[in-house]
């Protein structure tokens, strides 16, 4: 285990990236996608994903598994489309237990700029 998921976190799910940046990206390119490992810290509950909550339509996730029992990992698959945008970029995901909780907030970034195709 990396040592930054032995940190302490306000999370009830640790990420292996909770902050993860695509990079440059051109405002023509195709969504792109990164997965990213979930870690139920809990020595015994087991958490349920019951939701992703998106700040927008551009990004979105889907997890191989919705119960991560005590100790387990998910792979969490996160995307985002950066078709039209322009500039430094920061979008959020959320994901959320049954009760509405927030488990864990994932930050994405990139850096959209225009190609000499695409003026």
């Amino acid at each position: 285990i990396p040592l930054c998921l032995l940190q302490l976190s306000p999370s009830v799910l640790i990420a292996d990236h909770d902050n993860w940046d695509f990079g440059t990206l051109s405002p023509d390119s195709d969504t792109v996608f990164h997965d990213i490992a979930l870690i139920n810290p809990s020595k015994d509950k087991t958490v349920r994903i019951q939701n992703v909550r998106a700040w927008c339509e551009c990004v979105g996730a889907v997890s191989d598994t919705d119960i991560l029992a005590p100790g387990k990992v998910a792979k969490l698959t996160v995307r985002f489309n950066p078709r039209g945008m322009s500039g430094s970029v920061t979008r959020y995901l959320e994901l959320i237990d049954p009760e509405g909780n927030s488990l864990i907030k994932i930050k994405l970034t990139a850096n959209i700029n225009k190609t000499p195709n695409s003026l």
